[in-house]
């Protein structure tokens, strides 16, 4: 019995974690040195290697769990559940119930952060409600200041505050209303040019030209500039110039120049031309059909 347990010492020397081998001698040695002087030598030999095992397995677990988690706390919950219940190395058959407990941890730590990623997306999704509400509010009291500004004919004015409202992050849900706002007010301030152009098609005709003066006479036109047009009349056998602006021609040519498009801003500038000639009734009418 000494000879062999001298043997299985020397094999732990040789093998030192080969534990089942290990201690699968010393189990048939202390069979045999039942009733020898051997027999504690033996029995705290098998004992001190069972806590040597017992250590080496919670070694084991430990680098596994570290490896795991390190891996779920990055987010490769996938990974680290394979990690677990995939390990081949020492001690797996040892280490069963502790793989499962990991796993289990992991798939806790997944659904921990689908919650959490669940939670900051609802939260995200009610702020930009919020957003979207004290926006859409904002918008509301800025397009009852524009429609001010444009009754009261300061079409400049309604722009440059819209612009400013562009360019304002309190606004940026409704970017898309704002961005449409300044679109309808551009044209709105392009009407009296497009008015005076309107001229250009008439180049070389004699139109009759109503003033705001109260005069209608014909006029043939020679052009316009943009800011304004060129006519000339016969008169005395001579010719007169006359050099007309948007503010001498009565409010119904402006009118009629614009067309009869019934477009929202041709209709809101027909409006605003009739509150120019202080007919409120008329000017409600066009300003209920623009919408």
């Amino acid at each position: 019995v000494g000879k062999a347990l001298g043997e299985v010492l020397q094999y732990e020397k040789e093998k030192p974690e080969d534990y089942p081998e290990i201690l699968n001698r010393l189990e048939k040695l202390a069979k045999e040195a039942v009733g020898t002087k051997y027999a504690l030598r033996v029995g705290q030999e098998r004992e001190r290697i069972h806590a040597a095992k017992k250590e080496a397995v919670t070694r084991a677990v430990a680098a596994l769990r570290t490896t795991v988690e390190a891996k779920a706390n990055s987010g490769q919950f996938a990974e680290a559940e394979k990690e677990a219940n995939g390990y081949a190395g020492a001690y797996a058959a040892e280490t069963t119930a502790e793989r499962a407990d990991l796993v289990k941890w992991v798939k806790g730590k997944a659904e921990e952060r689908v919650a959490a990623e669940k939670a900051d997306a609802d939260k995200a999704a009610q702020a930009q409600v919020a957003r979207a509400a004290e926006a859409k509010q904002r918008l509301a009291a800025l397009l009852d200041e524009v429609a001010g500004d444009i009754l009261k004919q300061d079409v400049a004015g309604a722009l440059a505050r819209l612009q400013k409202a562009r360019d304002d992050s309190g606004f940026a849900e409704v970017t898309k209303e704002v961005t449409a706002a300044i679109g309808f007010v551009e044209a709105l301030a392009g009407m009296p040019q497009a008015i005076l152009k309107s001229f250009d098609k008439q180049k070389g005709d004699a139109v009759q030209i109503q003033l705001r003066n109260g005069s209608a006479d014909k006029w043939t036109v020679a052009g316009s500039d943009g800011t304004k047009v060129r006519v000339l009349q016969n008169m005395g056998g001579g010719q007169v110039e006359k050099q007309l602006a948007l503010s001498d021609l009565s409010v119904r040519e402006k009118q009629q120049r614009l067309g009869e498009e019934k477009s929202a801003d041709v209709l809101m500038m027909k409006g605003l031309l009739a509150l120019e000639g202080k007919d409120p009734v008329r000017a409600n009418a066009f300003f209920v059909e623009a919408g």
